[in-house]
């Protein structure tokens, strides 16, 4: 049992787990050589923008005990499922789903039982599960039309609509250039530099980049804040 009043809301995601009643030998099972009053946190991170699992994701847990700072964390696998050892059971934790370097909403719960199911929803919007909300601050960014391939697969970090006007003609606050240089290679390293560089435009105060270049492994863009909708710009 979580005690935290929450609702899930991973919504219509495939459930990839049958959620029985699990024991403390069941925790042994699953988390060896647990001992004393800890815990189990099991499920699966998900995307609710895509409505797909999330591989290689981190789920991070902290907490206190006696006023000192723990942590934990783990990798999800190939289907987005993963396993919290080892957790303080009657303790307030925290828990957090990140993605490269970009971290979710955090999750606030106590562990009661010795494994509970926990499905968390990861949201670059902030939504999790627990918040209740459906906030969407993608960052607006288009790197060409609306439809381009790289806007598609970047969807998840961005917005951009093939009906917008070219953002740059909306009226904004400019809040300076900025500039990333990403290690790897092909998509990955694209990935890498648009979390990045999203980074950097929100701690700006930014909701918009325009401006785009990119020269080998390094992508720049102006950091813009817009307060009107793209669809109006003319």
């Amino acid at each position: 049992m979580i005690r935290d009043g929450s609702a899930p809301v991973l919504g219509a995601l495939v459930v990839l787990f049958a959620v029985l009643p699990l024991s403390a030998q069941d925790l042994q099972t699953m988390c060896p050589n647990s001992q004393g009053a800890s815990g189990g946190l099991w499920g699966v991170v998900a995307d609710v923008d895509a409505g797909v699992a999330l591989p290689g994701a981190r789920l991070v847990a902290t907490w206190k005990t006696d006023g000192k700072g723990a942590k934990t964390e783990v990798q999800t696998g190939l289907d987005g499922s993963y396993t919290l050892c080892y957790l303080p059971l009657e303790v307030p934790l925290e828990v957090t789903a990140v993605l490269g370097n970009l971290p979710g909403a955090t999750l606030a719960l106590t562990l009661t039982e010795p494994l509970t199911h926990q499905d968390v929803a990861f949201s670059l919007g902030g939504s999790a599960t627990g918040t209740g909300g459906e906030s969407d601050d993608r960052m607006w960014a288009c790197f060409g039309r609306g439809e381009s391939d790289i806007n598609m697969q970047n969807a998840r970090l961005i917005r951009c609509d093939a009906n917008w006007r070219a953002l740059d003609r909306c009226p904004r606050e400019d809040l300076g250039r900025l500039q990333v240089t990403a290690s790897g290679a092909g998509s990955g390293m694209l990935r890498e530099a648009l979390e990045q560089i999203i980074q950097q435009a929100r701690r700006a105060g930014a909701n918009a980049l325009i401006r785009w270049t990119m020269s080998g492994h390094t992508i720049s863009a102006d950091a813009v804040k817009i307060g009107v909708d793209p669809s109006t710009c003319t």
